[in-house]
């Protein structure tokens, strides 16, 4: 092993390495070209590398006991999940727009439901144009977030189900048509550089059998469904490259909803150098981006083979929340605050999946004025958290806190009321700015995704108390009024929804039969 765990700068730096050493494109099984699968596999595995040096969720789920124990606990949820919400559940028929949505993106609550904003906040513009939609959810952390806000139509026992098929396939049937042409050199390379032998061409086969097997679950669902644009939260996971690749061959346009950082130094939107003459068939047709920024670097790789992938500028969906009481939200959370005195700031911290907090973290919050409000909002992928951040913060006397109220409610509601925004390395750095607020990183993983913003002064750094607390004053004098950012990307989001998504489902006629041959007519955007 190396004498340190990989910085993000170097993962994405050996990942380009092998693009231009390797004819990378030209790795395919069974005629998939799987160099998608082979990158985001191994960037993953060496960012659990630095995970594993922490207590935290995303260790903890590598551990085989850990993860058995979630998954019967997860099909435990399911069953609860379908009962006590039994009036959310869906079924499967035809609609214009089909969703692959995670359950624990359901980031927020809106009037007592969870909100999933990577689906929920299309859906209303959708029904305004009288299109209809359904959304396919998986809970892989197991989680499952009811009551919710639409319905949803749960397919995760599934998606267990294929992954088992998966192993049992790779082990005892033998290997399909293959072409791999330097891959034994790409593993040696991964050995040598970073002292990583977790990865080989028995689990590459692994993980192409449960593309394909998820490939052909999708292909059954969207036949009945018959959707003209198929949206998922997050390409990068196996199961929602199997609906890419069942989007792909049945020519429904597939696009990917951006749900957190998009920039340089990100493994999934990184510089892709080479392609097959047709793209990837596992990544989406088109990668939806917050702001122009992101779009920007998606664009520069993409101009290459842009019939195939290209980038819009979207705006967030996160921060498009659309509810009966509206500004009640934002009236119901400044009452929990109490009542603001002289010198009053409200500062946010974004939790990653980390059980502990920084000990300078908790001495700046035991230092700052009294005046201080602390907001810590749980990371809704890793809820775990929440409970043992509580314990920290009862047990270090902490009374300037809050949990609840920062975690559940929404975070384009919250940043309107909060003056600085602080976290190890959130995404919502991106969202908090869009809303008019600055953001300081206590985590070098932030400053390698941040850097640009760093030198902008939009992010600042701190590692101590000290620099953490004159960061944040620091910060909050560069506060911007909310409601003109607000409303400039709502704007932007409503536009692109009519753009990209009801120009492409709004025509009626379906070119598919019950025949799995028949594939839907490619509509252009």
């Amino acid at each position: 092993m190396p004498d340190h765990s990989p910085s993000l700068v170097e993962i994405v730096d050996f990942i380009s390495h092998a693009e231009s050493q390797f004819p990378v494109q030209e790795w395919t099984i069974d005629g998939l070209a799987v160099w998608p699968i082979v990158r985001i596999h191994v960037a993953f595995s060496l960012i659990a590398l630095v995970y594993a040096e922490t207590d935290n969720q995303v260790s903890r789920n590598q551990e085989f006991w850990h993860r058995s124990r979630g998954i019967a606990r997860s099909l435990a949820k399911l069953i609860t999940a379908r009962h006590r919400d039994s009036r959310h559940n869906a079924r499967i028929r035809p609609a214009d727009v089909a969703f692959l949505i995670t359950a624990s993106a359901r980031f927020f609550k809106v009037e007592g439901e969870w909100y999933q904003p990577y689906s929920d906040s299309f859906i209303k513009y959708l029904n305004d144009y009288g299109l209809a939609s359904l959304s396919l959810e998986v809970a892989s952390d197991g989680e499952y977030r009811i009551p919710r806000y639409r319905k949803s139509f749960f397919i995760q026992h599934r998606i267990y189900l294929l992954a088992l098929m998966a192993v049992l396939k790779s082990r005892f049937m033998a290997p399909g048509n293959e072409r791999l042409e330097g891959f034994t050199e790409f593993l040696a390379q991964l050995k040598s550089r970073f002292g990583y032998e977790g990865f080989n061409l028995k689990s590459l086969r692994r993980r192409v059998s449960q593309v394909f097997l998820y490939r052909d679950l999708y292909r059954r669902y969207l036949l009945k469904i018959r959707p003209s644009v198929g949206i998922n939260d997050g390409y990068y996971a196996l199961e929602a490259m199997g609906f890419s690749l069942a989007c792909r061959e049945l020519n429904i346009l597939s696009i990917e909803i951006q749900h957190g950082v998009q920039g340089k130094n990100h493994f999934a939107y990184r510089t892709w150098s080479k392609f097959p003459t047709q793209g990837y068939a596992l990544l989406p047709n088109i990668f939806w981006c917050w702001n122009e920024e992101d779009c920007q670097n998606i664009r520069e790789w993409t101009n290459r083979i842009r019939d195939y992938h290209w980038p819009v500028t979207g705006g967030n969906p996160c921060l498009q929340i659309f509810s009966k009481r509206g500004e009640d939200l934002l009236s119901s959370l400044s009452g929990s605050f109490g009542q603001d005195r002289a010198g009053t700031l409200h500062i946010l911290f974004t939790l990653q999946s980390f059980y502990e907090l920084p000990t300078f973290l908790i001495e700046a919050v035991r230092n700052s004025p009294s005046e201080w409000v602390w907001l810590f909002r749980v990371h809704p992928q890793y809820w775990e958290t929440r409970e043992v951040v509580r314990k920290t913060i009862t047990e270090e006397g902490l009374t300037n806190c809050l949990i609840e109220e920062a975690s559940d409610v929404p975070l384009g509601v919250l940043l309107q009321r909060v003056d600085v925004h602080v976290t190890e390395f959130s995404s919502s750095v991106l969202e908090a700015h869009s809303m008019g607020v600055y953001s300081v990183v206590i985590n070098q993983k932030g400053a390698d995704l941040y850097g640009e913003k760093i030198r902008q002064g939009i992010v600042l750094e701190a590692y101590d108390s000290k620099k953490l607390i004159e960061s944040i004053l620091v910060q909050s004098r560069k506060r911007l009024p909310t409601g003109q950012n607000g409303r400039q990307n709502s704007a932007l989001f409503r536009e692109a929804v009519e753009r990209v998504i009801i120009a492409n489902a709004l025509p009626k006629q379906r070119m598919i039969t019950e025949s799995e041959d028949q594939p839907i007519e490619r509509r252009g955007t």
